[in-house]
């Protein structure tokens, strides 16, 4: 008395006209005759008309179970002829509840961790985390089941690889992300379910900067939840809504991407090197980085370090005119800029160790930087250089931002040469600034 069948492969108004045809004649036995149609929103449009005058006006033995993944694709009419009922995702903790009462029927031996990644990975759906614990159970027959043994199942990694290379991008430690995806890569994962489980590692992490340890928003084990806690602690918001922008809009790349490990790679590059990516997100992460070594040197003078106490103020007295500066003074600061820079306190000497000083034509001096973001950063500390400069040479200069690519391509079509002073290469700026960040830390 149960008759089910498939509209994605039977869609036309033939089909429906052998329902109409068919919902005549009562049920054998019992008292109603159901039709169950799977999919029902995939009907053609004629076939849905066919339908509703079934619909409107059912024999009394008759009950039709429309079932459908997207109900906004039923057509208003045969919609307000139906009762409409919801079925929700099913939580991980009644999920595991569930499974704990089958492998308890069943004789199954499995670690609690492990059946509780099996309710996650099936993401709200019964049915395929049974499918999941049946392969464990089939492969590693009457075995302990272990969360690696499920790992390898599903094609997925250990949640410690996520806080891995999590900490690598934010650290700017692009060797460390090169070796975490060739390991993933050698053990045969899959990339795409690696992305999907590190875009939920990240939101994890961007809810824990927000919610309690206790919300029902990190539904975890309380050991990852501490794991969590602790890394969200040392990365910023800013940052975090960045990777997951970023590694979100790479998993629809990755379904049609010839080598899915490039692509993995590459965004991992740009993202543990936000100084010489322009973008506006890498510009983000790295003023995130800033801020991050700022409050350390904030916290190492609240915790003991204090500067000796300043003199009482001596009468202001009206300074000198100072006289403008003339191309020898500019050659004179191009020899001694690492020597000046020494004369300075961090941050301001690990953002000028990253720069040289360039010169064109007439009295202006050129601070040439690697990027936008660095010379933006510099530009912050103009009244302390400008001062620095005016104490060491004597003079007042004309100080001019520029950066690196344009610098050597004007030097080079007024003189036909590239600039002495400018051979320092891109690894060398990155080193630099690598080395500058350290010695704030």
């Amino acid at each position: 008395n149960v008759i089910e069948m498939d509209a994605a492969s039977n869609n036309s108004v033939d089909n429906i006209r052998d329902i109409r045809e068919e919902v005549k004649y009562p049920p054998t036995e019992g008292k109603y005759k159901i039709y169950i149609i799977d999919e029902v929103h995939m009907l053609s449009t004629g076939a849905f008309n066919a339908l509703l005058k079934t619909l409107e006006e059912p024999p009394a033995h008759v009950i039709f179970i429309l079932a459908t993944t997207d109900p906004q694709k039923i057509p208003t009419t045969v919609h307000s002829r139906c009762q409409r009922f919801d079925f929700k995702r099913i939580t991980v903790n009644d999920m595991t509840n569930t499974l704990s009462e089958y492998i308890v029927t069943e004789n199954i031996q499995i670690e609690e961790k492990a059946l509780r990644y099996i309710a996650r990975v099936a993401d709200g759906a019964m049915r395929d985390a049974l499918s999941v614990l049946d392969q464990c159970t089939a492969f590693y027959f009457e075995q302990n089941i272990t969360l690696d043994m499920v790992l390898d199942i599903v094609g997925s990694v250990d949640t410690r690889v996520f806080f891995k290379l999590t900490n690598a991008l934010y650290e700017g430690n692009t060797a460390l992300c090169m070796q975490t995806i060739d390991e993933i890569v050698i053990n045969g994962r899959d990339i795409s379910q690696f992305v999907s489980d590190l875009v939920e590692h990240l939101r994890n992490l961007l809810v824990a900067t927000s919610v309690s340890e206790d919300s029902a928003a990190l539904d975890m084990s309380l050991e990852n939840i501490t794991l969590i806690l602790k890394q969200a602690k040392n990365i910023s918001r800013e940052t975090l809504f960045t990777y997951i922008t970023t590694f979100s809009a790479l998993l629809p790349q990755l379904k049609y991407a010839a080598n899915e490990r490039v692509l993995l790679e590459v965004t991992c590059i740009k993202l543990s090197n936000p100084e010489s990516n322009k973008t506006e997100d890498a510009a983000n992460i790295f003023d995130a980085r800033i801020k991050k070594l700022e409050s350390k040197l904030a916290s190492l003078t609240e915790g003991g370090f204090r500067p000796e106490p300043k003199p009482s103020p001596e009468p202001v007295q009206a300074k000198p005119t100072l006289r403008k500066s003339v191309p020898d003074d500019i050659t004179k600061v191009r020899e001694n800029w690492d020597e000046f820079v020494q004369g300075f306190k961090p941050p301001t000497s690990s953002y000028l160790l990253t720069s040289y000083v360039g010169y064109l034509e007439g009295t202006e001096l050129l601070i040439v930087t690697n990027n936008y973001s660095a010379a933006e950063t510099i530009k912050k500390y103009q009244d302390s250089i400008q001062r620095g400069l005016a104490e060491k040479f004597g003079c007042e200069f004309q100080i001019v931002y520029t950066y690196k690519d344009i610098y050597e391509q004007k030097h080079k079509q007024m003189y036909g040469v590239p600039d002495e002073y400018s051979d320092i290469s891109r690894e060398d700026f990155t080193e630099k600034m690598d080395t500058s960040i350290i010695e704030i830390e």
